[in-house]
C-alpha cells in the first residue's frame, strides 16, 4: 500500500512538474524571446529609416524602401504567432503591440512617398537652378561689355581730369563723354541688380526654414523692382534681351514654380517627414513598453512554474519522507507484534516442546494447536508424535510387564 501511495505521489509530482516545465519551455520562454525579438528588429527598422531621407536619387530610395520593406515582412512571423493570454492586461498590451506595429508599418510608407515627392521637388529645384545659372551668365555676358566700356571711359574721365589736357576739350566732347558714361551706369547696375537676385535665390535654396525664406523674399522683391525700373532705361540694344532676363529672373523669384516656394514646398515634405520618423520614434517606444509588459507577465508565469514545480517537488519530498517513515514504523511493529511476539514465540514454544520429546520427556507442554497456519500445523504434528510416543511407550511397558509376570510365574 504504502509503494502504491509513493508511486501514485511520484507520478503526480512528475506530471505537475512537467506540465510546468513545459509551461515554461514551450510556451512562456517562447513567447518572451518573440516579443525581445520584435522590439531588437522594430528598433532597428526604426533606425535604418532615416536613410531614406538622405538619398538623392529615385533608384536609391527604391534600394532603401525595399530593405525597410523586406525588414517589416520579417518582422510578421513575431505577430502572427498563436498566443493565449488569460490575464486582462496582457491581451490588451498584445493589441497595442498589433496596432502600434501596423502604424508604424503606415508610417513607413508615408515616408516612401513623401521622399519620392521630395525627389521629384529636388528635380524641379535642379532644374530651376539650372535656369537660375542660364539667366544669369545670359544677363552678365549681355552687361558685361557696357560695364568695361563704363569703366573704361571712366578711366580716361579721371585721367583728363588729372592733365592739363582737360581744360582743352571741348564742351562738346565733355557733354558726348558724359552723356555715353550717364547711358552706361543703369547697365552696370543691371549688372550688380542681377548678381544680388542670383546671390538672393542661392541663399533661398540653402535656407532651413520657410521664415528665413519669407525675410529673404522682402528685400529680394524691392531688387526686382529695381532691375525693373532699370531694365527701362538702359540702351536701346540692351533692352529687350535684357527685358527677357527680367522676365525669367520674376519667375524665378515669385510664381508657383519659383525657388523661394519650390523651396518651401521642399522643406514641409522634410518637416513631414522627420514628424513621421519621429512619430516612429515614440511609436517604437510605446511599443517596447508594451513588450516589456508581456515579457514582465512572461516573466512572472515562468517564475509561478517554478515556484509551482518547487512547492509540489517539496510536497512529494516530505509524502515520500512520511511514507518511509511510515513504513519504518509498520516494519518495526510488524516485526515487534507479529514476527517477534506472535511466530518467534510460537517457533520458540514449538521448539522448546520437540527438544523436550526428543530428550525423553513426553509429558512437556505442548503449543496450542488449531491456528491454522504452519507452525499450527507443526504443533498438531509434534501432539500426534507425542501421542504415538506415549502409546509405543505404554504399549512397551505393558510388554515388559507381561514378559516380567510370565517369566515369575515360570519360576514358581
Amino acid at each position: 500500500m504504502f509503494s502504491l501511495v509513493a508511486a501514485a505521489s511520484g507520478l503526480y509530482s512528475l506530471s505537475q512538474v512537467g506540465g510546468a516545465l513545459n509551461t515554461i519551455t514551450e510556451q512562456r520562454v517562447p513567447e518572451a524571446l518573440s516579443w525581445l525579438e520584435l522590439s531588437r528588429r522594430v528598433e532597428s527598422l526604426v533606425r535604418s529609416a532615416p536613410a531614406l531621407l538622405v538619398v538623392k536619387t529615385d533608384s536609391a530610395r527604391i534600394e532603401v524602401s525595399n530593405e525597410i520593406t523586406s525588414q517589416i515582412t520579417q518582422l510578421e512571423p513575431f505577430l502572427q504567432g498563436s498566443r493565449s493570454y488569460e490575464k486582462e492586461d496582457e491581451k490588451t498590451a498584445t493589441t497595442h503591440v498589433m496596432k502600434l506595429f501596423a502604424d508604424m508599418a503606415e508610417n513607413l510608407v508615408s515616408l516612401d512617398e513623401l521622399v519620392k515627392k521630395r525627389l521629384s521637388i529636388v528635380a524641379l529645384e535642379e532644374k530651376r537652378m539650372r535656369d537660375l545659372s542660364r539667366a544669369n551668365n545670359i544677363a552678365q555676358r549681355m552687361l558685361s561689355p557696357g560695364d568695361r566700356i563704363l569703366g573704361a571711359q571712366m578711366a580716361d574721365w579721371n585721367r583728363n581730369q588729372e592733365t592739363s589736357k582737360a581744360n582743352q576739350l571741348s564742351n562738346k566732347k565733355k557733354s558726348d563723354l558724359v552723356n555715353s558714361i550717364i547711358r552706361l551706369i543703369p547697365q552696370q547696375r543691371a549688372a550688380l541688380l542681377v548678381d544680388s537676385i542670383h546671390s538672393s535665390l542661392l541663399k533661398i535654396t540653402d535656407t532651413d526654414t520657410a521664415e528665413r525664406i519669407d525675410v529673404l523674399i522682402f528685400p529680394l522683391k524691392k531688387t526686382l523692382e529695381e532691375l525693373y525700373e532699370v531694365s527701362l532705361i538702359v540702351s536701346k540694344g540692351a533692352k529687350r534681351r535684357l527685358a527677357q532676363q527680367v522676365a525669367i529672373l520674376e519667375g524665378l523669384a515669385v510664381g508657383p514654380n519659383s525657388l523661394p516656394l519650390i523651396r518651401k514646398n521642399e522643406l514641409a515634405v522634410i518637416a513631414q517627414a522627420e514628424e513621421l520618423l519621429a512619430v516612429n520614434v515614440r511609436l517604437s517606444e510605446f511599443l517596447t513598453n508594451r513588450v516589456d509588459i508581456l515579457v514582465n507577465g512572461a516573466n512572472s508565469d515562468i517564475e509561478k512554474a517554478n515556484l509551482q514545480a518547487a512547492t509540489i517537488q517539496a510536497l512529494n519530498r516530505n509524502i515520500l519522507i512520511g511514507i518511509a517513515a511510515l513504513s519504518l514504523v509498520s516494519s518495526f511493529l510488524i516485526v515487534w507484534l507479529y514476527v517477534g511476539r506472535n511466530l518467534i514465540a510460537r517457533l520458540t514454544a514449538l521448539s522448546d516442546s520437540m527438544l523436550a520429546i526428543a530428550g525423553g520427556n513426553l509429558r512437556a507442554p505442548l503449543p496450542e494447536p488449531g491456528s491454522g497456519d504452519e507452525i499450527g500445523r507443526m504443533a498438531e504434528s509434534l501432539v500426534v508424535f507425542r501421542d504415538t510416543a506415549i502409546e509405543v511407550e505404554e504399549n512397551n511397558l505393558r510388554d515388559i510387564e507381561t514378559a516380567d509376570t510370565l517369566l515369575t510365574q515360570r519360576a514358581v
